[in-house]
């Protein structure tokens, strides 16, 4: 496998920075996708915020 090195902006690390959205892209790494009210059934939200973030 390659791996591919990436530089990351300062405005994608901003949006990489908010908790929520770690635990949401977790969730999707180990899961798949996945519909902003699944996410929130599964981080105990509600879907605004899981579709907000």
């Amino acid at each position: 496998m390659e791996l591919t090195h990436i530089t990351p902006d300062p405005a994608q690390l901003k949006a990489l920075s908010h908790p929520m959205r770690l635990r949401m892209l977790g969730l999707l790494r180990q899961d798949g996708p996945a519909t902003a009210p699944t996410l929130a059934e599964r981080l105990g939200l509600n879907s605004g915020a899981t579709s907000y973030h």
